[in-house]
């Protein structure tokens, strides 16, 4: 399968076999590289990887597949970030979600520093600030990674989440979260992940047949 987004462009083997998956990414490489040859075109071969995904880490750390562009070969890593969404190699995401939660903390700081008790944004220009400014960091692309999310990593990014609920509500610590997500009117991050996931079932159940999805 390949997936093009402007000029990035990602190849997906899927196979049992190690061996055959990696021969078919080769082929891929060198239709990719006669293309651009056609072309005029250059890869950025430092801009170049591939990642072996394989819930069995003694295979992982054992087999590396290597594919090779005008005769270098890629870098194996062990994550790699595509279109703003960072993969590991056991399809896991908590690197991804460190990432989200450092960004939110940062986001959630600027967003207080607006909300002074006396001269502060009013409470519904907070929220509108916060759905601009803070929660598309973590909703970026939700449909495709939440499904993997284990509940500790929900819950990081759910408290980071609730630290911008108190913000824009000035409720106390102790409220109850509940009663602060509904003061807030901002939905708790795991029903934001079951949203995500079920609106891009329904998209894909509407897709025509030729669609690879």
């Amino acid at each position: 399968n390949t997936v093009q987004y402007a000029d990035d462009l990602g190849h997906f083997c899927l196979s049992s076999d190690t061996a055959a998956a990696t021969a078919t990414c080769q082929d891929l490489g060198n239709a990719i590289v006669a293309w651009c040859d056609d072309w005029l075109l250059e890869i950025n071969h430092k801009k170049c990887e591939v990642m072996h995904f394989r819930p069995d880490t003694r295979v992982i750390s054992r087999v590396k597949p290597i594919v090779y562009l005008r005769g270098e070969p890629v870098a194996v890593k062990d994550d790699v970030q595509y279109l703003g969404v960072r993969f590991y190699r056991m399809l896991k995401f908590h690197l991804h979600v460190a990432g989200i939660t450092t960004k939110l903390t940062s986001r959630c700081q600027a967003l207080n520093a607006l909300s002074g008790t006396d001269w502060g944004c009013r409470r519904e220009d907070l929220r509108q600030l916060f759905r601009a400014f803070v929660l598309p960091v973590a909703t970026y692309c939700l449909g495709a990674w939440s499904a993997h999310l284990s509940e500790a990593s929900i819950a990081k990014i759910d408290r980071c989440l609730l630290r911008g609920c108190r913000i824009i509500t000035k409720l106390y610590r102790t409220c109850p979260v509940d009663a602060l997500r509904t003061e807030a009117a901002i939905p708790a991050f795991a029903t934001m992940c079951k949203r995500a996931v079920v609106l891009c079932q329904e998209r894909s159940v509407r897709l025509p047949a030729a669609n690879p999805r």
